[in-house]
């Protein structure tokens, strides 16, 4: 049955080749989150990441498909091919007897696709209507194609672009930040800091594979977490949740630093890397040595992007450098996840924490 799945994946993917540009893009995304999404149901429900693994490969093995990703429903990455910080995203539910048991993405490069005949789209779908399912036959696996509902897309650029023109400039997109803070770097001495920036640079390493980011030195202030968008409207929660868990990472080692974290939002452009002297990257600098030690403040402009933004628990935050911050439009210091949220993060925790007990992880000795 997968074998036939695939093989109609192909002659949709040829069926693409012949439609107009804007149409193609459409049909070639959807038509490939959904067979992604197919495949991936007996591999997510084994925990099977091998295969996940050469599921994403060979999509990104598509000129067209710049990464593809999966997600368990905790958004922890089960998957990741590819670069996943460009192109128009596609996404797709993995669904198991009604439940949602994981999401897939893709995300196409819509430059590759002209407005004459696409041959290169045309030989990839044949290698795909023929060579996939042989490969499915082979290795004697059989899953159960289920529809995955909740089809959502997320395009780069607003409106129809001219085909005689340059395509238009993509939109920016979101990035959220989360400082980390040693605020007592300079009250120790050059090793024990170096450690304590040691200790936090391994936790926020392990943060960053997990939720998708990116992890900067920060000079005088400690560390910057970029958590760029991912084709999640969820995502700025996540990064809360990211957050939460860093900050007790941090309170649980013995390195002798004193950690207050931040976080921000700020808008990309296209390819643009976000400059450590930009005005945000130094109020969220600001904002963290506001937080107290192992607390969390959040920029009003953040909490303004996390949906139901009831999930964290807090208060509102006063202090007179507060008015000097121009990019945060006001403070809130987070202080619990509210229910069931708190005790995933708790259970999350607990695991990290036993991979540094049982020396599956660095620990703070080691550096």
């Amino acid at each position: 049955m997968l074998a036939a799945v695939l093989a109609g994946v192909g002659v949709l993917l040829l069926f693409t080749a012949v439609r107009p540009e804007g149409e193609q893009v459409e049909h070639f995304g959807e038509s490939l989150v959904r067979a992604l999404a197919a495949q991936a149901v007996e591999p997510v429900l084994e925990q099977d990441l091998i295969t996940l693994g050469v599921l994403t490969n060979r999509l990104v093995a598509l000129p067209e498909v710049n990464g593809a990703s999966v997600h368990d429903m905790d958004n922890a990455s089960l998957a990741l091919s590819g670069d996943v910080r460009r192109g128009q995203v596609f996404s797709a539910q993995v669904v198991d007897n009604g439940q949602s048991a994981a999401v897939v993405r893709i995300f196409v490069d819509a430059k590759a696709f002209g407005t004459s005949t696409p041959w290169g789209l045309v030989m990839a779908a044949l290698v795909w209507t023929v060579l996939a399912p042989l490969a499915v036959l082979a290795t004697g696996r059989i899953a159960i194609p289920l529809p995955a509902p909740g089809i959502r897309r997320q395009t780069s650029s607003a409106g129809e672009a001219d085909p005689l023109a340059a395509l238009p400039e993509p939109e920016p997109l979101p990035c959220h930040l989360l400082t980390i803070n040693l605020f007592n770097q300079l009250a120790l001495a050059g090793e024990t800091r170096q450690e304590a920036l040691a200790v936090a640079r391994s936790r926020a390493e392990q943060i960053a594979s997990l939720y998708l980011g990116v992890v900067r030195d920060l000079p005088g202030t400690g560390l910057l977490l970029e958590f760029p968008a991912n084709g999640s409207d969820d995502r700025p929660f996540h990064v809360l949740c990211a957050a939460f868990v860093t900050s007790r990472l941090l309170a649980a080692c013995d390195s002798g630093g004193r950690y207050r974290l931040a976080v921000h939002t700020c808008l990309l452009e296209g390819e643009e890397t976000l400059s450590l002297e930009d005005e945000i990257v130094k109020d969220s600098a600001v904002l963290s040595a506001l937080a107290g030690d192992n607390r969390i403040a959040l920029s009003g402009r953040f909490l303004a992007t996390v949906p139901y933004a009831q999930r964290v628990e807090g208060t509102t935050m006063t202090h007179p450098l507060l008015d000097e911050l121009d990019s945060c439009d006001g403070a809130f210091l987070a202080t619990a996840l509210a229910e069931p949220h708190g005790a995933l993060m708790e259970a999350q925790l607990a695991d990290l924490l036993d991979g540094y007990e049982d020396g599956s992880t660095a620990r703070e000795s080691t550096f």
